[in-house]
């Protein structure tokens, strides 16, 4: 409570390093492209990561209840293949625009 008290008293923007945000030049939370588009990137790459990795469970699933019969298996097979590798390519872009984004400053 006192670190709340301390900012009501100082009738101003917070002093501290605990609450500083990064903001623009009147004050309001800096919203250019350099923070939104990482942040959208990173919300899309989180989506495309949980939609493979629920297609490999259903893959799973679909494979276990076969029965032995070679198309469902070939084809669960299949979409587990399809979502392993676009799981591996969103790790890939994932990385890609970390490193990218830590190299221009972003």
């Amino acid at each position: 409570m006192e670190f709340f008290a301390d900012s009501i008293q100082s009738n101003g923007p917070c002093k501290t390093d605990q609450c500083r945000l990064e903001t623009s030049i009147d004050g309001l939370p800096d919203n250019s492209p350099n923070t939104i588009v990482p942040n959208i990137l990173s919300a899309a790459y989180a989506f495309a990561g949980l939609i493979a990795v629920v297609i490999i469970i259903a893959s799973g699933i679909k494979l276990t209840i076969s029965s032995g019969s070679p198309e469902k298996i070939a084809a669960a097979k299949r979409s587990m293949i399809f979502a392993v590798v676009g799981l591996l390519i969103v790790i890939l872009a994932s990385a890609i625009t970390y490193f990218v984004t830590k190299g221009v400053n972003v």
